[in-house]
Order: structure tokens, then sequence, then C-alpha cells
């Protein structure tokens, strides 16, 4: 296990997903703490991720947190509004193509899961 500058354990270190982190903060810093970490940076994930995130949450018997990052998720963007290939761009070669590949890939993890989602 890493150290701390004060040569203190690193508790992160052993955490591998959102909601492993998620549990954590919470357990350390309460109901308050994850919502402060949840609103200082809009990289935490789409919508649809951390809606995922909650329900592993809740899964798990933490449903005080689980209701929190739900709340987020209300305001995370959609996986489909991060498309990196944006559509009308026909004058771009492969554009299209890539944005294809990117929606079916989007779909087959389940982060849309119809075209309505689009």
């Amino acid at each position: 296990m890493m150290t701390t500058p004060d040569d203190q354990p690193n508790a992160l270190e052993c955490l591998q997903t959102a909601p492993e982190i998620y549990g954590f903060i919470f357990r350390e810093y309460g109901a308050e703490g994850l919502r402060q970490l949840l609103t200082m940076t809009s990289s935490l994930g789409t919508r649809e991720s951390l809606q995922k995130d909650a329900r592993e949450l809740h899964s798990v018997g933490l449903t005080q947190a689980s209701a929190i990052v739900a709340q987020a998720a209300k305001q995370a963007p959609r996986t489909i509004d991060t498309c990196p290939y944006p559509e009308n761009l026909d004058h771009v070669v492969g554009n299209e193509t890539n944005r294809s590949i990117w929606l079916n890939l989007m779909r087959k993890m389940g982060f849309i899961k119809s075209s309505s989602d689009i």
C-alpha cells in the first residue's frame, strides 16, 4: 500500500470503481461530503453511468448514498450528449462512420437503450 506524504496509508489506493469511491467518501465524510464530491466536477460520468453506480450502491445496502448519486445523475449529461462525433458533418470524412460505431458501442454497453435515446 502506498503512503501519503505524512506516512499514513493511502486508503483510496485499493478502491477501483466509482461506487467504491462514493461509498468510501460517504462513510468518511457523510452525505454532505458525497454531495460536495458530486458537485465539484462535471466529469464524474454520464447520467446512465451514475444511475448504474446508484444501483450498485443500493444493491450493497448503501441506500442513502445511492439516493445522493441518483440525484446527481439527474443533472448529468446523457451518454448520447457526449458523443464526440456530431451529426450533420457530412463534409468531414469518416464522421458518420465514426458516429455510427460509437453509437453501436454505447448500445452494446447498455448506455443507449433505443433510437429514441438519440
